[in-house]
């Protein structure tokens, strides 16, 4: 057929960019930049987003039907149906899901997260924080090992990821099943889908009888894979194993432990979470903010006064997101002392103008309608720093 002259060629490329519009304006979602680095490790695509429904951003997987194959669609509803059920602090919080067969996709919407592998750079720059991740991301596979009776199948630096407030969050459900319920197909699938550098001897071989008799082990064994691959890099052969030089000397007898061939000799994540490297300060912070709320008083007093000397050295993520949201709820809701007016300012005094009015200012105006003479005093005590803002 004739081709059409170039202007009708731009108008048809005009209609069909507008139909693309009008096609994507049903969806729950509005699509921002595509995060490259993570494409071809998952069926999923991922980008930043924006759901319309609640209003916020998110983090968008999407997969699209006619470019995957069935196999992956069927990874992606597993997934999918995986992260609507698995709720633990320590996990990828998902937000709303769905597939819709007009679009063609399969998506979900999450709290943000970035890849672990794409901040780990940036992390590395607080060792601390790397110690702190690691205790979550094997609480969480002690979760899902042990509390569900889960297999997650996938366990890998791809499958861990990382939210504003610098905490790490387990996600790549798709190959999550129970325990109970891994049959030999399962195990042919799981060993065609996960890469072989985090493959355990049994699941490599798939010796059968070894993998049904402890189904969870070769979760723990990529487990210890990965803790390789945050510390010293990527795995290119099994004998890069050894070379764990630049891994903290505390956790190598246990790291050593996750690789044993032996499947009931081999690690258990929560005995890993005994490891002596986790009794650090930052850890602690961490976990006494978890349990903020069930504190009494006195404990919350002796800890908002040992805050206030660490915000400083805190990445500024991890103060912002994590900590300062923790004390303004404190101080709004969980009945906390003056004390915690200190840390507060002291984040506050590294925020922008637009970030302080939307994380700080709230909170202190309602402060200022307390009648409680000990919030009151201290609180008029702030108002030089605080005037320019209110």
């Amino acid at each position: 057929p004739a081709r059409p002259p170039p202007a009708m060629s731009y108008f048809s490329s005009m209609v069909s960019a507008a139909s693309k519009l009008v096609a994507g304006s049903s969806l729950p979602y509005e699509l921002g930049e595509e995060r490259t680095s993570f494409a071809g490790k998952t069926p999923w695509r991922l980008y930043a987003g924006r759901s319309k429904k609640l209003e916020c951003d998110v983090t968008v997987f999407l997969f699209e039907l006619k470019k995957g194959t069935e196999a992956q669609a069927e990874l992606a509803r597993n997934a999918m149906r995986r992260y609507r059920t698995l709720k633990h602090p320590y996990c990828v919080k998902c937000l709303e899901s769905g597939e819709i067969a007009e679009a063609g996709i399969i998506y979900l919407l999450t709290e943000p997260v970035t890849p672990l592998a794409d901040a780990l750079a940036e992390l590395s720059q607080t060792p601390s924080s790397l110690v702190w991740g690691l205790y979550t991301l094997a609480a969480a596979v002690n979760f899902l090992s042990i509390d569900c009776k889960m297999i997650h199948g996938q366990i890998s630096l791809a499958s861990v990821f990382v939210d504003k407030g610098m905490d790490w969050k387990l996600g790549g459900f798709e190959m999550a099943i129970e325990a109970a319920k891994a049959d030999a197909s399962y195990f042919s699938n799981a060993a065609a889908t996960l890469p072989k550098r985090y493959q355990s001897p049994e699941l490599a071989r798939g010796n059968i009888d070894v993998l049904s008799n402890l189904p969870v082990a070769a979760d723990w064994w990529a487990l210890g894979c990965t803790i390789f691959e945050i510390f010293c890099g990527e795995i290119r052969s099994p004998a890069d194993l050894k070379k764990i030089g630049s891994m903290p000397e505390p956790l190598k007898p246990d790291y050593m432990r996750l690789l044993s061939a032996n499947t009931q000799q081999r690690l258990r994540p929560i005995e890993l979470l005994q490891n002596s490297m986790f009794e650090d300060a930052y850890v602690s912070l961490h976990l006494f903010l978890e349990m903020l709320n069930v504190k009494d008083s006195v404990e919350k007093d002796r800890f908002f006064s040992k805050l206030a000397e660490r915000v400083p050295a805190m990445p500024k993520p991890a103060a912002q997101w994590k900590v300062l949201p923790a004390l303004t709820n404190s101080l709004e809701y969980g009945g906390a002392s003056a004390k915690a007016l200190e840390p507060l300012l002291r984040i506050a005094s590294v925020l922008s103008e637009d970030e302080m009015q939307a994380q700080v200012v709230p909170t202190v105006v309602k402060l200022f309608a307390n009648t409680d003479r000990a919030m009151r005093i201290p609180l008029l005590q702030t108002l030089p720093q605080l005037m320019e803002h209110l």
